[in-house]
């Protein structure tokens, strides 16, 4: 009977660290994601973004890249269903090349033609599509460095050509409530695993005392 109940307590134990293995575990998967998509975007010399989903129980994070050539969207950080754009844009005509004057020909007089959707994709790759993040919850993203703050929808955050991003602090609940706090630098895209209380405005900076706060010309 007693060896039956160290069994029985050793098995209880090991289901309760279960929850917290899998936040660690998601964690450390959620900051080498940050490094290497910072990493993808300058090797690249192109636009990438995660977007988080904050009401979101385990939350998955998916990754998508702006390609070459494409104009550059509106960079804030709150990402849009598009839900507006598609009820009043869904009676135009698209856009055909060999009609170039209009729908009908140069004699239209019709509406004009709905504009292009954003020109971001899921990458080719599968690996670099999306990452679960199992036993967390996005609390809150925070970007001081253009004095932004969001507790709900969809967030991205934008990584420049160079690496850079606006700098980001990401509040995180474990399964019991247990905070944890990262911080992406502005300028390096490095990440710290902090206390909330800290001052943010050091991540801000590049290494010349630059202010990172908008995508290189």
């Amino acid at each position: 009977m007693v060896i039956l109940g160290l069994i029985v307590s050793g098995v209880a134990f090991y289901f309760r660290a279960i929850p917290k293995m899998q936040m660690k575990e998601s964690t450390r998967k959620f900051a080498s994601a940050i490094r290497f998509v910072a990493s993808h975007a300058r090797t690249t010399k192109a636009f990438h973004r995660i977007i988080l989903d904050l009401d979101a129980q385990d939350p998955s994070v998916e990754l998508e890249i702006l390609p070459t050539g494409e104009v550059l969207p509106d960079l804030d950080p709150q990402v849009s269903e598009d839900i507006e754009e598609i009820i009043l844009y869904e009676e135009w005509p698209e856009y055909d090349p060999s009609k170039a004057a209009g729908p009908t020909g140069s004699a239209d007089k019709g509406k004009p033609f709905r504009p292009k959707s954003g020109g971001w994709k899921k990458p080719e790759k599968k690996f670099m599509q999306s990452l679960k993040l199992k036993g967390l919850h996005i609390k809150r993203v925070t970007f001081p460095c253009i004095g932004k703050e969001y507790d709900g929808g969809k967030v991205a955050l934008h990584f420049f050509p160079n690496g850079q991003n606006f700098g980001a602090v990401i509040e995180m609940t474990g399964p019991s409530g247990s905070p944890v706090t990262m911080m992406v630098h502005a300028a390096t895209a490095q990440v710290k695993f902090i206390e909330s209380d800290m001052n943010f405005q050091s991540m801000c900076w590049d290494d010349q005392g630059r202010p990172v706060e908008k995508p290189p010309g």
